[in-house]
């Protein structure tokens, strides 16, 4: 039977907003996830705090900066890039949906800031294996940060597309360890609670998506957990062997008229940019 201070969590859980979120600049989002709402008892709660003491400890005292627990609310900061300026050729927005954010990338203020110990701008295998030999042909590497997000902001690059890039879930955590990635954010939160943040992720990234590709655009999935979210009912269930085989197609739940397509994860950077090369080839049709 709960205790007292228990049933008065719970009492206070039935109002208010789990997950807030604002666009704070080009690429950053700020957010704003309410404990009480996601951990309705002390016992949870508690076990929470336990492992959230030890997910700090596993970052680089520079990188705590993007993290700030008030009270019952973690606070904490995001990405997403998405162009708002009009694009006078009329490329068809193509929108990437990566799983979740690194935290090093959070602070430097770029998706795929760095890659490797040595955490050189230029050096990541998205820019080099992926995004570059599937859709922007002559991408520039050696560019720093700043440049390569002005370039994106503002469309300037040879392409079929417009493109953006997302996070499904918001929670960044390191690039590597125990706790990296999404099945770091799941150790962190736990499968009940994560389930509540994936509820709101999906109304924030569908929301997202829509407003970006209207009327013509096209999501690409590179994370198992936003391919089944976001799928419809009747397409193919995620698995990487599918991902592999360019079988993973379909369209956006709730947004019919938009595309949605899955290929293999950043970590196998090579596979992921020949199957997103052959999407853009045989599915993505250009705007004529």
């Amino acid at each position: 039977m709960e205790n007292v201070k228990d049933s008065q969590i719970l009492n206070s859980c039935r109002a208010g907003k789990l997950l807030k979120y604002r666009q704070i600049n080009s690429v950053r989002l700020k957010c704003t996830l309410n404990l009480n709402l996601l951990f309705p008892t002390c016992r949870q709660l508690d076990e929470f705090d336990r492992k959230w003491n030890k997910f700090k400890k596993s970052h680089p005292q520079r990188d705590r900066v993007i993290f700030q627990r008030k009270g019952k609310h973690l606070i904490y900061f995001s990405e997403q890039l998405i162009p708002a300026k009009k694009d006078s050729r009329r490329r068809k927005p193509l929108l990437l949906l990566l799983g979740n954010p690194a935290s090093h990338s959070v602070k430097a203020g770029m998706f795929f800031a760095s890659e490797g110990k040595e955490r050189k701008e230029q050096g990541h295998r998205f820019w080099k294996q992926i995004l570059r030999p599937a859709l922007i042909p002559r991408l520039p590497l050696n560019e720093d940060n700043d440049k390569r997000r002005t370039r994106l902001l503002s469309a300037d690059y040879e392409s079929d597309y417009r493109i953006g890039l997302a996070v499904f879930l918001s929670f960044p955590s390191p690039a590597s360890g125990k706790w990296s990635g999404v099945a770091g954010v799941r150790k962190l939160f736990g499968k009940e609670a994560l389930d509540k943040i994936i509820t709101v992720e999906t109304e924030r990234i569908s929301k997202c998506a829509k407003e970006f590709l209207s009327p013509h655009g096209a999501v690409v999935c590179f994370n198992k957990l936003a391919w089944d979210e976001l799928r419809s009912p009747g397409d193919k269930p995620y698995s990487l062997e599918r991902a592999k085989r360019y079988k993973l197609s379909g369209n956006l739940k709730g947004g019919k008229s938009f595309p949605l397509f899955c290929v293999p994860p950043t970590r196998l950077a090579g596979q992921a940019g020949k199957v997103l090369s052959c999407f853009a080839k045989s599915y993505f049709v250009p705007r004529s």
